[in-house]
């Protein structure tokens, strides 16, 4: 069995991973044949939502958290097939990042909700 560390946690090797995330937070959800496992990965991002102001340049959106992105690609490495689920905005940017920058991981993925990929 092949085992991963996520933030000096270790993790094995599982047939099925789902991720349930949102902008604060993923919570990890690793499923094997016999067994499951647990993890959150926390943003390091500040937990305030962000508001668009009349006459204020800029979306009012916090940029994307490449860092918080790239531990939970790390996490993933090594789980089989990967399904994401979450809010729709934190989803779909989870899932083009790992289209961009995980090639590998981008074919074991698929995601819930209305936008699957």
């Amino acid at each position: 069995m092949l085992l991963s560390t996520v933030s000096g946690v270790i993790m094995s090797e599982h047939l099925l991973a789902m991720v349930w995330i949102d902008h604060r937070e993923a919570k990890i959800f690793a499923l094997g044949a016999d067994d499951a496992e647990r993890f959150m990965v926390h943003s390091h991002a500040t937990g305030r939502h962000l508001q668009h102001r009349a006459n204020v340049t800029g979306s009012g959106h916090r940029g994307v958290d490449r860092e918080f992105f790239q531990r939970i690609v790390t996490a993933l490495a090594h789980q089989g097939t990967v399904l994401i689920t979450g809010p729709a905005h934190a989803r779909l940017e989870l899932v083009n990042y790992i289209s961009e920058q995980c090639p590998e991981l981008a074919r074991r993925m698929t995601a819930g909700g209305r936008a699957a990929v």
